[in-house]
C-alpha cells in the first residue's frame, strides 16, 4: 500500500485500486525522485567541493532541503490521498528519514567516489 501510495501522487485515488502494476510504479516513481536527488547533489559537489569536504553536515542539510522540497513543495502539487494525522513521532521520521536515509548516504557516497578537489 505505501508504494500505490506514492504512485497516488500521479494517478490519485485510483491508484488505490491497481495492484501489483501500480505499486511497481510507486517503486519506480521513488527510485526516479532518488535518482534525481542524488543527481543534484554530485553534480552541485563538482561545482562546491566543500559539500564534499564537509559531508556530514552537507547530507544533514540536504535532507532537510529534501524534506521541506516534497513536503512543501512536491506533495501540495501532487495528487496524493491521505496524510497522516500530525503527532511528534510521525514529524520526527519525516524529518530525520530523509536525512539519514537519502542527505547522509547521497554526501557520504558522493565524498568516497567522486574524485578529490
Amino acid at each position: 500500500m505505501l508504494l500505490q501510495a506514492i504512485a497516488s501522487g500521479l494517478l490519485g485515488p485510483s491508484a488505490f485500486h491497481g495492484g501489483a502494476p501500480i505499486a511497481l510504479l510507486g517503486l519506480a516513481i521513488h527510485y526516479f525522485i532518488t535518482f534525481v536527488w542524488a543527481t543534484l547533489f554530485a553534480v552541485s559537489s563538482f561545482k562546491v567541493p566543500v559539500l564534499r569536504r564537509y559531508a556530514i553536515v552537507a547530507g544533514t542539510l540536504y535532507g532537510l532541503l529534501i524534506y521541506a522540497v516534497m513536503n512543501y513543495a512536491v506533495l501540495p502539487l501532487s495528487r496524493e490521498v491521505g496524510h497522516p494525522v500530525f503527532s511528534i513521532p510521525v514529524l520526527v521520521n519525516a524529518v530525520f528519514a530523509p536525512i539519514l536515509c537519502m542527505g547522509l548516504p547521497i554526501a557520504m557516497i558522493s565524498k568516497l567516489a567522486l574524485p578529490d578537489e
